[in-house]
């Protein structure tokens, strides 16, 4: 498994530097509206706009207790909300329900389904192809479930699609090398192992 820092999965590290705070989770007004539109709670908008700003910096929700409290503290300084105001996730049920609702509005697509992984499996075997290292072809997978508008899943499961395909790929190159060689090339390896 490569390292999650050679590749370009995104992550936010601890502390959010002002200048991350400001360029990635300032509240625009489209996100402020939806917020007010989707949530009725001081609580409920301060969660919902924070999970929005961490979506499009991320591409994927990560659990509430990942979130940095830094960008919760920004996001409820712009919105004008008192230090009281706690986010909201203590319940799953509301999380799942504003990750929905968020998905909605920007129309992306859970990863987390047959049409997602096959997706992802495509991806990664066009890239397997033409590139040997496997944090490019996770790389290639991540740009391309962006692309098709999917959420990306967790690091470890991306890892392990890419993992089998490219496994399964060189395989069959290597195979169809190894068949076109003379009996005198093979030499020791006459035998078909491929």
């Amino acid at each position: 498994m490569p390292s999650i820092e050679r590749t370009a999965y995104p992550r936010l590290c601890e502390p959010v530097t002002p200048v991350e705070l400001q360029r990635d989770f300032t509240p625009t007004d489209e996100a402020k509206l939806f917020a007010i539109n989707s949530a009725r709670k001081a609580s409920h908008r301060l969660g919902i706009l924070v999970l929005w700003k961490v979506f499009l910096r991320l591409r994927r929700f990560p659990p509430p207790e990942e979130i940095p409290s830094s960008v919760v503290q920004f996001t409820r300084i712009h919105l004008g909300f008192s230090e009281n105001i706690p986010m909201p996730y203590q319940e799953r049920k509301l999380w799942f329900r504003h990750c929905q609702a968020i998905r909605r509005y920007l129309d992306v697509k859970s990863y987390y389904g047959k049409e997602a992984r096959h997706t992802a499996v495509r991806f990664a075997a066009e890239a397997a192809l033409t590139m040997s290292q496997q944090t490019d072809i996770l790389n290639a997978v991540m740009d391309g479930l962006i692309y098709a508008r999917f959420e990306l899943p967790a690091y470890s499961g991306l890892d392990r699609v890419v993992e089998r395909v490219q496994a399964v790929i060189h395989r069959r190159l290597f195979g169809r090398v190894f068949a076109r060689l003379s009996s005198v090339q093979r030499g020791p390896f006459s035998t078909n192992c491929w």
